[in-house]
């Protein structure tokens, strides 16, 4: 297969791997707020890992839509200071 043939098929290849991967579902938060809460600790210790992100994402984009509680979520974390201002907290009670 000549060159100018293959790499319109290697490059269609990628393109669909990538945007399938992107369009992969997150995980979601349960209600309680005990996952997001480790995972909270986890990411603030230095002790996230790739397959952490491939399970939620990263920590601008977690799905916290159905926790109903953050309770001392940040407790103790003085130099925490990522962007989570897209995170969905309509379940939270104020």
């Amino acid at each position: 297969m000549p060159v100018s043939t293959l790499v319109p098929s290697v490059l269609f290849l990628l393109i669909i791997s990538l945007s399938s991967r992107a369009n992969a579902a997150q995980q979601c938060f349960a209600a309680d707020g005990v996952d997001l809460k480790a995972a909270v600790n986890k990411y603030y210790a230095g002790n996230w890992a790739a397959a952490d992100t491939e399970k939620y994402g990263t920590i601008e984009d977690w799905c916290t839509k159905f926790v109903t509680t953050m309770r001392d979520l940040f407790r103790d974390k003085h130099t925490f200071n990522s962007n989570i201002s897209a995170w969905d907290t309509s379940s939270v009670p104020t």
